[in-house]
């Protein structure tokens, strides 16, 4: 008996051991799963909204057109009519390559950072890694 008693508790830490590594891998697991659902929503988010402006942009654009043929036939000039409203496009389109891409690049990143963090609050005590667990707790 006493040649089993130490085998069965080494046996029994082995499987500890074993156990907290399975356990650990699993919560590395569920937390990377958490991640990539919250990036394929973010995803489906992303392939709408990109719809919605092209639907938008192909209206707005044969709304410009039309403004163009409506100019031109008052002036009696098609190509003015079309230069006229093309300015203003222009002029909106240089303003937005030179202002906006800096706050559209830290708006999405703002916004994934976030909802990583956000899925990561979410969980449990228990169902956080130890290794990403903050050690103020």
């Amino acid at each position: 008996m006493r040649d089993e008693d130490p085998r069965q508790k080494k046996e029994s830490i082995r499987n500890i051991s074993n156990e907290i590594k399975l356990y650990v891998e699993k919560r590395m697991e569920l937390l990377i799963l958490d991640v990539g659902e919250e990036f394929s929503k973010l995803a489906a988010r992303s392939i709408y909204q990109s719809l919605g402006i092209v639907i938008t942009a192909v209206a707005f654009i044969l709304a410009l057109f039309s403004l163009a043929l409506f100019l031109g036939n008052l002036l009696n000039n098609e190509s003015l009519g079309f230069l006229l409203t093309s300015i203003p496009v222009f002029i909106i389109g240089i303003l937005f390559l030179i202002l906006r891409p800096r706050k559209l690049l830290y708006k999405v990143s703002d916004r994934i950072f976030d909802m990583v963090l956000q899925s990561y609050n979410n969980m449990s005590d228990k169902e956080k890694p130890k290794e990403l667990q903050s050690r103020n707790q």
